[in-house]
């Protein structure tokens, strides 16, 4: 019954009693109100900051031993930025999570529990990450989970070409414009926006007023590569799960 936060199994000093959390986070709604009609229409519609609260009690024997602990935690849990959080009871799961400020670590010195706030920026859980080669400029992909998840794409190009692009089923694309030589690699993440060229930063070569970095949905996906035959492909994705 591990409880494993950056990397760290927490459970060697604290005891889990409980463990909290959103199955789905709160849904926020834009709504517009035409006048002369009923109601309201939604016009946008998003996930809020998802949370997790696991209230623990501390294994120590002594004082002594309970200041030592705190100091050691203290340090564990505090991150700039969101890491892994990886919870006892779902298995093969992780959450990007960060310790909330409503936790009251010094708690544990007086009563000896506290409870762990964790906040989710994107309020979802994620599996392993997966791949899959295109095989003559096309991918087939089986994509699971319950959420669409966003791809990254490393390309090595076989042949000269002035343009590289892949299209998706629903006819959305990416165009990656350059004077691509044999051996050229090319990197595409759809969750960052970023485009690298032989590992040089090239946000230029994107265009911009068509392409969109589409997301893959659950499910079947279909992308091909244009033009044909000038590269190996590969595709890079992680299920996300509410």
């Amino acid at each position: 019954m591990s409880l494993i936060f950056n990397g760290i199994d927490l459970t060697q000093y604290l005891r889990i009693k409980d463990i909290r959390k959103d199955v789905l986070p709160p849904v926020n709604n834009t709504l517009r109100v035409i006048p002369g009609r009923h109601g309201a229409i939604v016009t946008n519609s998003r996930l809020d900051v998802g949370q997790i609260e696991i209230d623990v009690r501390l294994k120590a024997a002594s004082k002594e031993e309970r200041n030592a602990i705190i100091r050691i935690l203290a340090g564990w849990l505090y991150t700039p930025e969101p890491k892994q959080l990886i919870l006892p009871d779902e298995e093969g799961l992780y959450y990007m999570a960060k310790l909330d400020g409503r936790t009251e670590i010094d708690r544990i010195l007086t009563h000896g529990d506290t409870t762990l706030f964790f906040i989710l920026p994107d309020p979802v859980a994620y599996g392993a990450g997966q791949s899959a080669l295109f095989v003559n400029d096309i991918a087939e992909l089986t994509v699971h989970g319950t959420a669409e998840t966003k791809p990254r794409f490393r390309v090595t190009f076989t042949a000269a070409a002035d343009e590289w692009k892949v299209v998706n089923q629903d006819g959305y694309f990416i165009r990656i414009e350059h004077d691509f030589q044999e051996g050229d690699n090319l990197e595409v993440n759809c969750i960052t926006g970023g485009i690298y060229v032989n590992d040089a930063r090239k946000i230029d070569a994107l265009d911009w007023q068509h392409s969109i970095f589409f997301p893959l949905r659950v499910g079947a996906n279909t992308l091909e590569i244009m033009p044909k035959n000038i590269c190996n492909t590969q595709v890079f994705w992680i299920p996300r799960y509410y």
